[in-house]
């Protein structure tokens, strides 16, 4: 994930946001049911690099996202809370599953997560600076408006 999180910026550059979200869910996806379903270790282990590599641009795909909104401050506060709480809840929530299932049925959980994450991707697509008007009457993107 470490890697992945220093290669993303020209990934997401290059793609988009909401792309390398979508490409990002199919390959987690295939890389929980490599590391869950097949047999052999070292192909787990691959399957484990290849979740990683999958969910490693999310968190800060949905904070830039966030950065973007009309009301910053407030939509990264939404979006760290949720990502942080996410971190706290969701491992025990698997464990308490795998109790009852079976570990390996457990952490199928995360290809339904991942499958979700490929399909909202929209959701942190690129969005433009908003138009201001300067006294002047010149129309001017607000992140230049905001520099000068």
């Amino acid at each position: 994930m470490t890697i992945g999180r220093f290669a993303g910026t020209p990934i997401s550059e290059r793609l988009g946001r909401a792309t390398a979200v979508r490409v990002g869910g199919v390959i987690a996806v295939a890389g929980v049911l490599l590391a869950v379903l097949v047999p052999v270790l070292w192909l787990s282990y691959a399957g484990a690099a290849l979740w990683g590599a999958g969910i490693c641009l999310v968190f800060p795909a949905c904070v830039s996202a966030a950065g973007e909104t009309s009301r910053p401050a407030e939509s990264i506060a939404v979006v760290t809370t949720l990502g942080y709480g996410a971190l706290l809840v969701g491992p025990p929530m698997i464990g308490t599953l795998a109790d009852h299932i079976g570990l390996e049925r457990a952490l199928l959980v995360l290809v339904l997560l991942a499958a979700g994450m490929a399909v909202f991707a929209p959701a942190v697509r690129e969005r433009p600076a908003p138009v201001e008007v300067d006294h002047t009457g010149e129309a001017r993107r607000a992140d230049v408006a905001a520099r000068d």
